[in-house]
């Protein structure tokens, strides 16, 4: 599908009309799957050649997805932030929209699996606006490929019906939208299947690359194999 095209396509979680505890549900049940399947831990070795002191979490969610990556490096002070942060956390998420407010300084500064909810002249935005001296680390598990759509589209679809009860924090209205009226994995579903259409090949994510070299910062896109996925990522 063309990329002009895939723009038509909407997350629900991205509108600022969608009720924040539907939202919550659906960054809860993404935390919940990339703590237990421990996700981005194939990605240590990646994120350890940076040797931040202080890193700055971009589009976090509610920041369970970041937590057991991020915090790897031993004493590195990790700030958590998103558009849309829930009230309900086990640790602070700093309300921050990436692409208006002033970006806190760090030596790092990382999106996971945040990507496809900007268009390229976004995410080149987004990497205009970080510090000269400063690094970025974005990493997308999840690309336009078949693979990707059948793991996403089953892991919606099938594992709420499993995780709920023993997502942070505990809630009985979900038990409600899962087993009795099950809106909760219908709405992950569809989410989860625009992500993968809007995702970005290595491709792509090369030519980004390219537009945002510049003479103090150099621009590299890659990708990394693990057992349950393919990450691209932008780096510099």
């Amino acid at each position: 599908m063309n990329r002009k095209w895939k723009s038509f396509l909407v997350e629900l979680e991205d509108q600022s009309w969608f009720p924040n505890w539907m939202r919550q549900y659906q960054v809860d049940f993404l935390g919940g799957v990339s703590r237990l399947t421990r996700l981005y831990q194939p990605c240590a070795e990646l994120l350890n050649s940076f040797e931040p002191s202080k890193i700055v979490d971009l589009a976090s969610g509610n920041g369970q997805s970041a937590e057991i990556f991020l915090n790897h490096p031993k004493g590195v002070i990790v700030n958590y932030t998103d558009k849309f942060p829930s009230e309900d956390q086990h640790f602070e998420v700093t309300k921050l929209d990436l692409l208006k407010d002033d970006l806190p300084q760090a030596d790092l500064y990382t999106i996971l699996n945040g990507l496809h909810h900007f268009d390229q002249n976004q995410i080149i935005a987004i990497i205009e606006r970080i510090p000269p001296k400063a690094n970025f680390l974005f990493i997308e598990p999840i690309g336009p490929r078949l693979g990707s759509l059948l793991k996403v589209g089953f892991s919606t679809l099938i594992l709420p019906f499993f995780l709920v009860p023993f997502l942070r924090t505990f809630r009985w209205d979900r038990l409600f939208i899962t087993y009795i009226l099950p809106i909760g994995p219908l709405i992950c579903f569809y989410d989860g299947v625009v992500s993968v259409i809007k995702s970005y090949s290595l491709g792509e994510l090369e030519r980004i690359a390219l537009q945002t070299n510049r003479e103090n910062r150099r621009v590299k896109a890659g990708h990394l194999r693990s057992f349950f996925t393919t990450f691209n990522y932008l780096s510099s």
